[in-house]
């Protein structure tokens, strides 16, 4: 599967997708996330064929997650733990939050991780996030990034559609932040 990986800024906003289609890397890795077997994920999907992500579905399944449901979101802590267990497992974590794309995230010193963006390079990013920040956003208007090094978690909610996910918005919030520290 993951050399089947495309990007293509006219299917699904250059999301990570499999060869092509409309279906992204995020919807598969939620899929497998959440129990659903290779052969099921091919009879909701009849476009995709077993054997492109029969392996990689067998390495996700193996990285230790744990179920993240309302009462658990009830009980979560600030420091990211339920009842004292982490949410995700640090190799869940690290893989989620690395380069799975050889480089090749939605901008310059960037890269995807497994769901969402992560930046590898802060100078050739024009950021002043650390590297290893991971990031997302969302059409109707939200976007939030996590950098672990400075320890900060940015959540920016506009009703701006595209503006208040990649626009200038977020990019002056984040700017004001680390401006601030």
């Amino acid at each position: 599967m993951f050399g089947r990986i495309t990007f293509n800024p006219k299917i699904m906003a250059g999301r990570a997708c499999i060869g092509g289609m409309r279906i992204t890397v995020s919807l598969l890795v939620n899929l497998v996330a959440n129990g659903m077997s290779p052969e099921e994920i091919v009879r909701e999907y009849p476009d995709l064929k077993l054997r492109t992500f029969e392996r990689p579905c067998a390495t996700l399944r193996r990285w230790p997650t744990r179920k993240f449901t309302h009462s658990r979101a009830q009980r979560c802590e600030a420091s990211g733990r339920t009842a004292g267990s982490p949410i995700l497992s640090a190799q869940s974590l690290s893989a989620m939050t690395s380069d799975q794309t050889n480089g090749r995230g939605p901008g310059r010193g960037t890269a995807f991780g497994f769901g969402l963006s992560v930046v590898t390079d802060p100078v050739l990013a024009h950021t002043p996030q650390s590297a290893g920040t991971f990031a997302w956003g969302g059409d109707y208007g939200h976007a939030w990034f996590v950098d672990p090094a400075k320890r900060l978690t940015v959540i920016v909610l506009t009703n701006t559609a595209v503006e208040g996910m990649s626009g200038q918005f977020p990019a002056q919030i984040r700017d004001a932040i680390y401006a601030g520290l």
